[in-house]
């Protein structure tokens, strides 16, 4: 959009002047601001220099238009007796952003009209002129007005108004009350500097409890790293040298090369939050993970992972910098008074002191290479330790970045604290070189809606929070693991989530590249590695199920446990678990659950005294992966390889083929009521399938059969409540019978009490010692197993028995060898009720021979 330049309103201006029409005035400025600011989003995208130039820009318009109203009020109020400029005792000021020329599209802005009070002028009438003028043209004004003696007097009032007053900047007015101002602000630069300083600190740390280290929707002006950060070094600069500029500090307090990494960081930040208001047309400095797409498309940065990652490292940089400059120029002044002014007593080495369990750097520091650096951390208390400000002083410290002794770096694990040292490589960014494998996930952002923080951060606070554990029973179990289970812990715990920004499964990468890592800095025990490993695979394994199955069913909880082997690592993952849940957010691990976490880990230690059980869901397990990865189970619909998985039957896997299960899980989605099929070649071959509306009477079909023998039956427990049989003969019958056996299949389905149902006699001959039933088999089955004489019709009673005794079978695996036959049951064990019902089963099953 073309809006016309300052100097045709000028001229517009000055033809209304000469009619002395003040309204008419302020309308046509009104009308150039209106225009100006549809313009700005164009303006914006239009540019390359989006960052602290385009705020110049923005300021000097602003400049421009508030000098045209100042003028225009000078000649209205004086006509053609005005005087020199300079001899009109006020001076207009700009204050706070828009005095450091930072002014954002939807601020304020805040001005100081400063005066001396002359007999011969009407200054209160001209600022009063000037101000309605600037009201009536659509300015949004915060402005204050001064006597030029009472600014020294106001500022010491307050440090707020102090930095205002300390970023002022003329616009337009007198030179001689301009020449006044400065002379009072240098009056309010040296009152009170340790005061001024301490009071910065205290709202530096107000600003750090609301706004957490490093998070994923920042703030742009009061977060971490954000504006304020910027402020603060400007106005203790301002306050302790007297420079507007904080570049002419550069050779003295940091090197031209780390004030070019911060300018930049910083003219990141002032683009994005430009490009935050334009977006939102409105003052907002919290930038949502909604914003991100906009934002990283409107700064030309194509992926969002990679705008977030550049947001979140400037911010980093920027907070650095500011309070590593702060610092050193803050140090000399407020420590001549303070509790370290004998510093002898508390010294660790040389220039490292704890006082009062805060962790110092009393000054300058450089290390010839890692190893040094490594040694230093070495050196540092194994305590709880407040890593203080000072810790900055370390930034840029470390001469030679290649040469590192890696079995140091491990032993970094035997420390019963180790949070304090990840902070501190995290805040002076040497995380990534101490430890390699965070390159990759350095600043990087997690878009889940459920993390806070990048993948770095939520990292540490992990250890964090293992090392401050406020749960009375984990701590109990976290304390009570030896040394050597703490420290296979905190690897996995701090390296969780390093195989994050890829493409594959970050559980799986993690355990992987984690694996290489330990190999790579000396690792001997190769049992902690792969265990260490296993952790790193399985680490959100808890919460999956916890929260999204159900942890009352057994075979949830055999499955779950048998991907960790041992007892051991169910402490582990249990505690890990807890620090990754409650790094997330204090909030993230409420009492709902947290009681979800601790019910699964005290079913899941029970299931760890029945081995069997463990054996069989391990088998699924594998039998499971194998399925997930063949093609066949890849070319299937989601809800088929949903269904596949929900399968509750673990002899279903042992038994069936890939194909089988895919074929069984296609029929029963598709099914309504029952299907079956059978072949009759060598041999006769029935498979059946019921959903959870029918009941199958096996017990019928098998004794209108007894004329045949049972090679094997098989009974599976599906999902939805559908149960798949398949059942095979050791003789085929003849092909006249095919339609009657069609009809028995049908007649099975039918109600018990159908009078189509006739049952004939059997009397198996089965004794006690041929039957074996156990109670303690799990929680929710009991298992019998029979073996006795093939006999015909011996299925027919059983099933007819159990049908009787309402006794829901799950499960069935029946085999015929050698005139042998071996039968497995499973039973719901919420259909029989204590071990006097097995003997009661056990004499009807036996009753016959008696």
């Amino acid at each position: 959009m073309e809006i016309k330049t300052i100097k045709s309103l000028e001229i517009q201006i000055e033809t209304l002047l000469e009619k002395r029409d003040s309204f008419g005035i302020a309308k046509e400025i009104e009308i150039y601001i209106k225009d100006y600011k549809k313009s700005l989003k164009d303006n914006f995208l239009e540019r390359t220099d989006r960052g602290r130039n385009f705020l110049i820009r923005h300021a000097k318009f602003y400049d421009s238009i508030i000098s045209l109203l100042y003028k225009a009020v000078l000649r209205l109020m004086f006509g053609n007796y005005m005087p020199l400029r300079d001899s009109v005792p006020i001076v207009v000021v700009a204050l706070g952003s828009y005095g450091r020329e930072e002014l954002t599209v939807h601020s304020d802005i805040d001005l100081m009209i400063a005066y001396r009070k002359i007999d011969g002028y009407n200054i209160e009438k001209i600022i009063e002129r000037f101000l309605l003028m600037a009201w009536d043209s659509g300015l949004k004004l915060g402005h204050r007005t001064h006597d030029i003696g009472e600014i020294e007097a106001v500022a010491k009032t307050d440090s707020t108004i102090k930095t205002a007053i300390l970023e002022s900047r003329k616009i337009i007015g007198s030179m001689f009350v301009w020449n006044a101002l400065l002379d009072q602000l240098k009056a309010v630069r040296l009152f009170d500097q340790h005061g001024f300083l301490v009071q910065k600190e205290l709202e530096r740390d107000e600003r750090y409890r609301i706004h957490s280290m490093g998070e994923m929707e920042p703030d742009l002006k009061e977060g971490f790293g954000g504006l304020r950060d910027w402020n603060t070094l400007y106005w203790v600069a301002n306050v302790i040298y007297g420079v507007d500029n904080i570049r002419e500090l550069s050779g003295k307090l940091f090197t031209e090369g780390e004030f070019k990494k911060f300018s930049s960081a910083l003219d990141f930040l002032f683009a994005t939050r430009t490009a935050l208001h334009l977006s939102t047309k409105k003052r907002r400095d919290r930038v949502t993970l909604d914003d991100v797409p906009y934002l990283s498309e409107t700064l030309g940065i194509e992926s969002h992972l990679l705008f977030s990652q550049k947001l979140s490292s400037a911010m980093w940089n920027i907070h650095a910098f500011a309070t590593k400059i702060i610092r050193k120029i803050s140090k000399p002044i407020l420590y001549k008074s303070d509790k370290i002014a004998d510093l002898r007593s508390h010294r660790i080495d040389r220039w490292l002191y704890k006082i009062d369990g805060e962790l110092l750097i009393a000054s300058e520091v450089k290390f010839s290479d890692l190893n040094e650096f490594v040694k230093f951390l070495h050196k540092i208390p194994d305590e709880k330790l407040k890593i203080g400000e000072s810790i900055y002083a370390l930034l840029d410290s470390v001469e030679n970045l290649e040469n590192i002794d890696r079995r140091e770096v491990l032993k970094l694990f035997d420390r019963e604290n180790l949070y304090p040292i990840l902070e501190i490589l995290l805040k002076v960014s040497m995380l990534d070189y101490i430890f390699p494998l965070f390159e990759k996930v350095s600043h990087l952002p997690q878009f889940d809606g459920y993390h806070k923080h990048p993948v770095d951060v939520h990292s540490i606070y992990n250890i964090r929070e293992l090392e401050n554990i406020n749960d009375q029973f984990i701590n109990k179990l976290f304390n009570n693991l030896p040394k050597s289970e703490q420290r296979i812990l905190k690897i996995a715990s701090l390296f969780h989530d390093i195989g994050k920004g890829r493409n594959e499964d970050h559980s799986k990468v993690g355990a992987r590249i984690t694996k290489q890592f330990l190999k790579e800095f000396g690792e001997e025990n190769d049992e902690v590695v792969e265990r260490v490993s296993n952790l790193i695979r399985y680490h959100t394994l808890m919460t999956d199920v916890a929260y999204n199955d159900d942890i009352y069913d057994e075979r949830v909880i055999f499955g779950f446990t048998s991907k960790l082997k041992e007892r051991r690592d169910l402490i582990l993952l249990y505690i890990l678990t807890y620090g990754d849940v409650r790094s997330v957010n204090e909030r993230a691990l409420n009492s709902h659950s947290g009681r979800l976490l601790a019910t699964l880990y005290q079913n899941a230690l029970y299931s760890f005294d029945h081995h069997e059980m463990l054996r069989e869901s391990e088998r699924r397990d594998k039998k499971i992966r194998q399925i997930i990865n063949s093609e066949i189970y890849k070319t299937q619909p989601k809800n088929i390889q949903k269904a596949v998985l929900e399968i509750k039957s673990n002899f279903a896997f042992f038994q069936l083929s890939i194909e089988e299960i895919i074929e069984i899980a296609q029929i029963t989605k598709s099914l309504s009521g029952h299907w079956f099929n059978f072949e009759n070649s060598e041999y006769l071959t029935l498979r059946i399938i019921r959903d959870k509306t029918l009941n199958f009477d096996i017990a019928y079909l098998l004794n209108q059969l007894n004329f045949l023998s049972v090679a094997s039956l098989e009974l599976y427990e599906l999902f939805d409540g559908a149960k798949y049989f398949k059942i095979e003969f050791t003789t085929s019958i003849s092909p006249d019978d095919e339609v009657a056996l069609s009809n028995i299949i049908e007649i099975a389905f039918l109600s018990k009490n159908d009078n189509r149902k006739r049952f004939k006699k059997l009397n198996p001959k089965i004794t006690r010692e041929q039957i074996a039933i156990d109670c303690d088999y799990s929680n929710s089955h009991v298992r019998m197993r029979l073996q006795v004489a093939n006999q015909n019709g011996l299925l027919a009673y059983l099933f007819k028995l159990f049908e009787d005794e309402q006794i829901d079978v799950v499960s069935t695996k029946t085999q015929t060898f050698k005139k042998v036959a071996k039968d497995t049951f499973l039973f719901n064990r919420d259909t029989i009720s204590g071990c006097d019902k097995y003997e009661r089963l056990i004499s009807l099953i036996t009753v016959e021979i008696k």
